[in-house]
């Protein structure tokens, strides 16, 4: 036997990352860890008092062999491949193995990656109240999960419903012939067919044990959790939220929420063909001059005196407020000439920058659009 490796007791979970080489937690995060804690999460009946701590140890799986892994019959060619894409994963699979002797368990939650995460509390609860006295599983169902109706064709044993918000999560249970010996294989094999449902690359064998969290039920068997993260075939980014900002305010419809940098409350990409622009909205201090000088070193303009600066300021009237605007186009003949739309207020106790820098042509021609979107904030 190879050494044990610790199981968790009741009350005590980390849940592997699923798409990268780090633990990921579906609820508190303590960053920097290569092993992160859902302490906490399990504890039966709210407020109720945590399980007594104890420690298990299960024996190490058997070191893989090469013989054929029986498993759910699964083309090569029916698999997705692992996507290139780099936006946040939108889908999640929750996912428990318990091995039974001939006969191999799994129970899979497959949904939304924040739908999922409110429901992971209950689902670990539901795996750790999973017996086998019978040598069929049984357990209690959690506060408002219902049994459903198996689907004909699937060969499940079971199907259970977890209302989470305004959405219902579908719960499976699912029994497989047992590998024999290859008990770590046919884990490994598995997960990977999960992992290919959300287009992410295959574990190698050496990577198992990342990819996997033993834990100890109620009723002393082991359960190994899986935690997976990606994409199904053909769904679509996730749009940015819109900010929530303390005015009203109203931008035009092409303008995409884009990404905050460092000091940014708002941020706006802006498109055509080549060109590209963005439109941010922040908050920092400096007087009005000094601050359109560093503006106009962005775009390779010289600085001039403060009296030449104050001429080139308009006045734009937002809300009870009212703004200082200045257009700053950069010099000709350069390859990709830069222009600024900026507008530099002072409301609700802050000095808030509104500003639009990108390509020139682009900028001079989203300018009108500008100007009807800093004019739409409202300050009270």
């Amino acid at each position: 036997m190879r050494p044990n490796r610790k199981v968790l007791p009741p009350g005590e979970f980390t849940v592997p990352r699923g798409t990268g080489e780090h633990p990921q937690t579906l609820g508190r995060t303590r960053w920097g860890s290569q092993v992160v804690l859902l302490a906490g999460l399990v504890i039966l009946g709210g407020c109720q008092p945590a399980d007594p701590i104890r420690e298990y140890t299960v024996e190490k799986p058997p070191a893989a062999r090469k013989a054929a892994i029986p498993q759910r019959p699964t083309r090569q060619a029916e698999m997705p491949a692992p996507s290139s894409r780099t936006d946040p994963a939108t889908d999640r699979i929750l996912g428990a193995i318990l091995p039974q002797g001939e006969t191999t368990w799994f129970v899979k939650v497959q949904g939304p990656v924040d739908t999922t995460r409110v429901a992971v509390e209950s689902f670990l609860r539901f795996v750790r109240g999973i017996d086998f006295a019978d040598g069929k599983p049984s357990w209690t169902l959690p506060e408002n999960w219902k049994e459903a109706e198996n689907p004909e064709g699937k060969g499940r044993f079971a199907t259970l419903a977890i209302p989470v918000e305004n959405e219902t999560l579908e719960l499976t249970v699912t029994e497989l012939k047992s590998p024999g010996n290859d008990v770590e294989g046919y884990l490994l094999a598995n997960i990977n067919r999960w992992r290919g449902q959300l287009q992410q690359p295959p574990y190698e064998l050496d990577q198992l044990e990342r990819a996997t969290l033993p834990v100890k039920t109620e009723s002393g068997q082991t359960a190994w959790l899986v935690n997976i993260e990606g994409w199904l075939p053909g769904s679509k980014p996730k749009a940015p939220a819109a900010p929530k900002l303390p005015f009203a305010y109203k931008v035009p419809d092409h303008w995409q929420v884009g990404a905050l940098r460092t000091f940014q409350l708002a941020a706006w990409n802006v498109a055509d063909g080549d060109r590209k622009a963005t439109v941010t909205i922040s908050t920092a201090g400096g007087d009005l001059v000094g601050n359109i000088q560093r503006w106009r070193d962005q775009v390779g303009l010289p600085r001039v005196d403060a009296a030449e600066v104050q001429q080139s300021i308009q006045d734009v009237k937002m809300g009870q407020a009212t703004g200082k605007y200045v257009v700053l186009n950069g010099p000709e003949g350069k390859e990709q000439p830069q222009a600024i739309l900026g507008v530099i207020v002072s409301a609700l106790e802050e000095q808030w920058f509104f500003k639009m820098q990108g390509d020139a042509p682009l900028v001079k021609a989203e300018q009108e659009n500008f100007e009807s979107f800093v004019r739409s904030v409202q300050f009270p």
